[in-house]
């Protein structure tokens, strides 16, 4: 009787160098009728810490063929990706405190004077004066009473576009931000999928 194996392969994953890739980390499987904890214990690639490499591929091909070797009467019914892209990553080191409140200062010193920079560019001082004088009759240079909920207000508004205090978010919807970083990554998965393909059939050649 031959038995279907359903093989769904993960788009991407991260391993750390030097360990090694097996069927688990790279595929959902099922079997009807099969116990398949063996052979999701399979060794895919073996990778090398002190490799250069900072990508591997693994294809669909790749897993038909191992499935062949221990099935071979298998009839085999691929999901999902076409391939893994499998991200090798070098051991993880401990934060530096130093380092990250540079970073951060860095990036909230620039965020600040875009939003300067922005302000000065429409004249939004000269704006907001106008606006007093149209509501009170007055013209105020400093009409702080308008000013300062016009900053609160900014710096909410912020909040509740990108849907994120630090690491809370306010619900599941995502953000603008969410999307765009998603669309990069499936954009440059893409991309290194087939750069990855082109030198793999170089080499084959």
């Amino acid at each position: 009787m031959t038995q279907t194996v359903y093989i769904r392969l993960r788009r991407k994953i991260n391993i750390q160098k030097g360990k090694p890739i097996f069927v688990k980390d790279v595929a959902d499987i099922q079997a009807p009728h099969i116990k398949m904890d063996r052979f999701l214990k399979l060794k895919v690639v073996e990778t090398d810490v002190s490799s250069s490499e900072t990508y591997v591929l693994i294809d669909q091909l790749d897993m038909i063929e191992l499935i062949r070797k221990h099935m071979p009467s298998a009839e085999i019914e691929l999901l999902g990706a076409s391939a893994t892209l499998v991200e090798l990553r070098n051991v993880e080191k401990k934060g530096s405190l130093p380092l990250f409140l540079f970073v951060w200062s860095l990036l909230f010193v620039g965020a600040g004077l875009t939003i300067m920079y922005f302000h000065e560019d429409v004249s939004m001082k000269e704006t907001q004066i106008t606006m007093v004088q149209m509501m009170t009759g007055q013209r105020l240079e400093h009409p702080f009473w308008f000013q300062i909920p016009y900053s609160f207000g900014l710096g909410i508004g912020m909040i509740l576009f990108f849907n994120h205090i630090f690491q809370k978010k306010f619900n599941e919807e995502p953000s603008p931000l969410d999307v765009e970083v998603y669309n990069y990554e499936q954009s440059l998965e893409d991309y290194i999928v087939d750069q990855e393909r082109k030198k793999a059939a170089q080499y084959d050649h």
